[in-house]
């Protein structure tokens, strides 16, 4: 069930971003339509955690793997914030006329969004695929797929970094030419 919802998360996250990108939407609004994708992924695997029996699912006896259960919740939530402030950050850049390359920022936007679903993505497909107990003993026929969600996980930040470079110089660069 679980490989059924990171399908669709990663349908969602990138089909939305992308009708909006060829209906010539700004790059605030991708941001911000996958922040609130993750948004609500996070909220409905919280509900399936904590419903329908009042208790956290991690707190029956049947599942152990407490960590398999709740990270989910905690990477939807912590990407939807992320993405959230990073929208906010571009808007301002709109507001203040101060964005100067727009297509640069859109690539960012992909190559951050394309960093974070694979790092996320990927080892719940290694997850359904082998019970996380049997993991250590299929390691070597997972290495690739470790390796892709390594590099992603790497990947992802480093263009958030280059997005925040680009966004205070192009504000530093609007401030100089206004004087």
């Amino acid at each position: 069930m679980d490989l059924k919802i990171s399908g669709l998360l990663a349908c969602c996250v990138i089909l939305l971003p992308l009708v909006a990108q060829l209906k010539s939407r700004k790059p605030a609004t991708l941001f911000l339509i996958v922040a609130t994708v993750y948004a609500i992924f996070g909220a409905v695997n919280a509900y399936v955690i904590w419903q329908p029996y009042g208790e956290p699912l991690f707190n029956r006896s049947r599942l152990n793997d407490t960590y398999y259960i709740v990270s989910g919740f905690h990477y939807y939530i912590s990407m939807a914030v992320l993405l959230l402030i990073s929208a906010m950050l571009l808007w301002v850049q709109q507001k203040l006329k101060a964005m100067l390359f727009p297509n640069v920022t859109g690539a960012l936007f992909w190559v951050f969004n394309l960093g974070v679903l694979a790092a996320i993505i990927l080892p719940k497909i290694q997850i359904a695929l082998v019970s996380p107990k049997q993991l250590p003993e299929n390691l070597d026929s997972f290495r690739a797929l470790n390796l892709i969600a390594a590099w992603s996980a790497f990947i992802a930040p480093v263009a958030l970094l280059i997005l925040i470079l680009l966004f205070f110089t192009s504000i530093v660069l609007r401030l100089k030419r206004s004087r």
